[in-house]
């Protein structure tokens, strides 16, 4: 028997407004910022200095006109086609929140599981970034499934150590980050007994919001596997550059884990994330 929880919870966002260009690049600015840093560092050690400008401009702004179309692709066609008698969205029924992606989790026995993605979104960037909200959230949501008790602090412990794993001194390590025994398998490897899902949507506003499914029965044993069984598969297949913003994520989580508040609370699975993506920002942003 599966239990798929009726609540939506995520990062919130009060306003409700078309989200317009404007709203998605203060949205999405860090990655902007990144990768402008990303090609001024590339610039001054592979050319002349007097060329860095220029680099930076060039590549820059084609980075800025992908994101453009991509909004435009996804967003800012609908907002154009919308007519001018329309009603305002917080005088109609937005209807539900759309679908951005979703990850399946299959075990098969205690110690084998497949790690699956599914999204719409063409962009490799987009994709990323799509990934590395998910896993914050679905972390969050996990710990918060767990309550209070060993196994959550467990799963906070390994994350954590997980993090430092795959990323340190400055470069992807991309290390194996699961338990003895354990592995991580491709789909469809035999009988699936476990099934653990989590579903990203976003409102009409731009607020991106989780569902997660779990199978009942050995929710203490498997909420934290899959999480981690979660984290290895983007360990190994997320850019340096996600995996960077990802696991610096992980680590702002931690502290407000330790500092802030308490996982067996309903607010930190919308506020853990939260702290842990401004906690990104702001050091890979200096």
């Amino acid at each position: 028997m599966k239990n798929k929880e009726p609540a939506i919870v995520g990062l919130t966002n009060k306003e409700n407004k078309p989200y317009n260009f404007s709203r998605f690049l203060r949205r999405n600015w860090w990655f902007l910022l990144l990768a402008f840093s990303k090609i001024l560092n590339q610039s001054e050690r592979d050319g002349a200095s007097g060329s860095t400008f220029l680099d930076v401009i060039v590549l820059g702004g084609i980075i800025f006109a992908l994101m453009a179309a991509y909004w435009f692709v996804r967003y800012g066609r609908h907002i154009s086609s919308q007519p001018e008698s329309a009603p305002k969205p917080d005088q109609a029924n937005t209807g539900s929140p759309k679908k951005i992606g979703a990850v399946i989790i299959q075990f098969y026995g205690e110690d084998k599981a497949s790690v699956e993605y599914m999204s719409e979104a063409m962009a490799n960037a987009s994709r990323e970034s799509d990934l590395v909200q998910m896993f914050t959230l679905y972390y969050a949501k996990m710990l918060f499934n767990l309550g209070r008790g060993e196994p959550a602090d467990a799963l906070v412990k390994h994350i954590t150590t997980a993090g430092v794993s795959v990323f340190n001194d400055g470069s992807p390590k991309r290390a194996n980050v699961l338990s003895s025994g354990q592995e991580l398998v491709k789909s469809g490897f035999g009988s699936v007994t476990k099934t653990y899902a989590g579903e990203l949507y976003e409102k009409s506003d731009g607020t991106r919001v989780i569902q997660t499914q779990m199978d009942t029965v050995g929710e203490g044993y498997y909420a934290p596997v899959s999480t981690v069984m979660f984290f290895q598969y983007l360990a190994k297949s997320l850019s340096d550059t996600a995996l960077l913003f990802l696991v610096t994520s992980i680590a702002g989580m931690t502290k407000y884990y330790r500092e802030v508040g308490d996982y067996s609370k309903l607010q930190s699975i919308f506020e853990a994330p939260k702290y842990g993506v401004d906690t990104a920002i702001r050091i890979l942003t200096k």
